[in-house]
């Protein structure tokens, strides 16, 4: 590092503390100290001067013979070590000689005596650690006294009957309240068993919530091949057994609250029930409140029943033709809202 520092090009190169720390000859020391003053220098005339004046110039001579000379130095500190270091080399093949020329035994011996020292003191330094372990431990005192060591009396929590009777008690309480909450609030018809046990009248059949039924009225139609379209078609079925001698049946679709399907069942039973069966169908739409069947059917609710009483319209004015063939609706008419106030 110094070698390459005193052959660099750049002749304004700093002295890295490290360099001049690493050295032990006094003469190089004094030299780099005089090196690091001359290069100041320059560093100061250079403030006040430019590089081709005369005192920067001198400056610069001085340098390049103080690096020189410092060289000399190194090339002879360089030499010496490398002298000292083919000595040491010579030295340290001169014993490994001597110790190859030792006879296999002694080299035994001395190899075990070397390790005897070595566990020697392996084992000192573990006794000595023992000591100041047992030492430490002496010296620590417990505060802590057992007054009476503990003994076991049985059984005290939690007792068996006691807690399966509370078990069993709130679970009976939990049941009523559930009872007494679904008989309160929750009064619906869910199975057509439901409905048996609650009437005597005959049940033609059961009709299941459709999503499709939000889209489309007319299901029966549409999706032709879905449970609601079977369910219709065993109402029909049932249908047929009610009356069979009358010739012009009347079937009145009700509820008792709105918004429960009146529509969507009166709307599917006449297309499938009937109409689907070449059967000659009128379907009048008597609810004044919400009438939907012009909707399902896409037609103008002009005139229609309320039109007939209040004598606006004849019969004949009154019925419409559907897309379905053999069904024909009569709807409530503009009207109805008159008639509602």
């Amino acid at each position: 590092m110094l070698y390459e520092y005193l052959t660099s090009n750049d002749a304004d190169m700093a002295i890295s503390p490290a360099i001049l720390a690493e050295q032990n000859d006094p003469a190089l020391s004094s030299s780099f100290n005089e090196l690091f003053a001359l290069q100041q220098k320059k560093t100061n005339l250079l403030f006040s001067s430019t590089a081709s004046s005369p005192m920067v110039k001198q400056t610069d001579e001085q340098i390049n013979i103080l690096r020189q000379n410092i060289m000399g130095i190194v090339l002879n500190i360089r030499k010496k070590l490398t002298n000292d270091i083919n000595s040491i080399s010579g030295q340290l093949n001169q014993y490994q000689s001597t110790m190859r020329q030792m006879p296999t035994t002694q080299r035994g011996i001395v190899n075990i005596s070397r390790n005897v020292e070595i566990y020697a003191k392996i084992y000192e330094f573990l006794l000595e650690t023992r000591a100041q372990t047992v030492i430490a431990k002496a010296g620590i005192v417990a505060d802590k006294t057992v007054l009476e060591p503990a003994y076991s009396n049985g059984s005290v929590r939690p007792v068996l009957v006691q807690t399966l009777a509370v078990g069993i008690g709130i679970g009976l309480a939990f049941t009523m309240l559930l009872i007494f909450i679904k008989s309160m609030f929750y009064n619906f018809i869910n199975t057509k068993d439901e409905l048996k046990e609650i009437t005597n009248l005959p049940i033609i059949g059961v009709i299941g919530a459709s999503k499709d039924a939000e889209s489309e009225y007319l299901v029966v139609d549409k999706f032709p091949q879905s449970q609601v379209a079977e369910a219709f078609r065993v109402i029909r079925t049932n249908l047929s057994y009610f009356a069979p001698k009358v010739k012009n049946k009347v079937l009145l679709v009700t509820s008792s609250v709105a918004s429960e399907g009146k529509t969507f069942c009166a709307v599917n039973t006449a297309a499938i029930t009937l109409a689907k069966a070449r059967r000659k169908v009128i379907l009048i739409d008597l609810d004044l409140h919400k009438p939907k069947q012009a909707n399902a059917f896409n037609l103008q609710n002009d005139v229609g029943v309320t039109s007939y009483v209040v004598g606006k319209a004849n019969m004949n004015q009154i019925i419409k033709d559907t897309t379905i063939d053999n069904l024909q609706v009569i709807l409530t008419g503009r009207e109805h809202r008159m008639l509602q106030n």
